[in-house]
């Protein structure tokens, strides 16, 4: 598994939840290895609550340039 620092529009968001905590970098699912599309899952440092953005892979694009 690859590491991925928190992203900041990420952090910025207040979690709905709990209304207090910030969400930071919790893990990255690949989805479809040959589209390249991965969740990444953030989850909010104070009550838990998941964030997943599903995108295509950082990966793939850097092989493709």
């Amino acid at each position: 598994m690859r590491l991925r620092t928190s992203a900041l529009p990420a952090a910025i968001i207040p979690c709905p939840r709990c209304g207090i905590g910030r969400y930071s970098f919790r893990s990255i699912h690949v989805l479809e290895p040959d589209l390249a599309i991965e969740d990444v899952v953030y989850a909010c440092k104070k009550c838990g609550a998941e964030l997943i953005c599903t995108e295509l892979s950082k990966q793939s694009s850097s092989e493709a340039a």
